[in-house]
């Protein structure tokens, strides 16, 4: 089955998602190493994968959390949002400060929850026009939002608003230290935000035969991505 969206640790392991909600973990080779499949949950919205001892997955319709070790096997039970009242949470990330981040659009709320899910805190947010359709976790153990009208957000790891960035892109973003990075329109982009600066390769010239690049990430030695069929390519990076 064609892959819908994957993550790579930093291990440079890689977790697919396909379009039947299966998740597998491969190493750089492509060699298996475990996959995880609970179809009763209905579809896998996202993975966290910052912390591979603890992969965090979010079912965004039945409003379930589940965490895995790095065989994929399931190391809690399952925690269930609707039953803790979380109710319409629409992205769901584990940082690196073993925190669970969630995101409840009509109140405009952040909601922070410990490893086992309890309650931490909740944060009332007031940004004009925020509708974020990503959350991703910060090594430095914060959160970013991602958002399709005002681009980036910034928030610490006790949940308060650092600052913004207006880089605007449906693509995955990627944040490695000062770097913002994505792939967009054919094109390889990184913004460094201590230096204000911007490069951007064309992707063909990082992938030698022509990959209609859909995602891509890039990891110390690799790039690696999938293309607009769904197939996943791992290319050395050679330059």
């Amino acid at each position: 089955s064609s892959i819908s969206f994957f993550e790579v640790d930093q291990s440079e392991n890689i977790y697919l998602v396909d379009h039947s909600s299966r998740l597998t973990k491969m190493d750089i080779q492509g060699n298996q190493m475990g996959s995880f499949n609970f179809a009763l949950y209905g579809t896998l919205t996202s993975i966290s994968v910052l912390n591979p001892m603890k992969i965090m997955l979010f079912y965004k319709e039945s409003g379930i959390l589940l965490f895995l070790n790095d065989d994929l096997v399931p190391i809690t039970k399952p925690i269930e949002l609707l039953d803790q009242n979380y109710q319409n949470i629409t992205c769901a990330v584990f940082t690196g400060s073993d925190q669970i981040i969630l995101y409840e659009p009509f109140e405009s709320k952040i909601v922070m929850l410990d490893f086992n899910g309890y309650e931490i805190s909740k944060n009332q947010l007031s940004f004009d026009q925020f509708s974020p359709f990503r959350m991703i976790p910060n090594s430095s153990k914060g959160f970013i939002f991602q958002d399709s009208i005002s681009g980036l957000y910034f928030f610490n790891s006790f949940g308060s608003f650092e600052k913004q960035l207006s880089i605007i892109t449906p693509s995955t973003i990627q944040i490695s230290g000062d770097v913002v990075a994505y792939c967009e329109n054919g094109n390889w982009i990184e913004y460094n935000m201590k230096m204000l600066s911007q490069n951007q390769i064309d992707t063909q010239k990082l992938i030698p035969n022509t990959v209609n690049v859909q995602k891509m990430i890039k990891t110390k030695n690799h790039f690696i991505g999938i293309d607009e069929t769904g197939k996943l390519f791992i290319c050395g990076k050679n330059f």
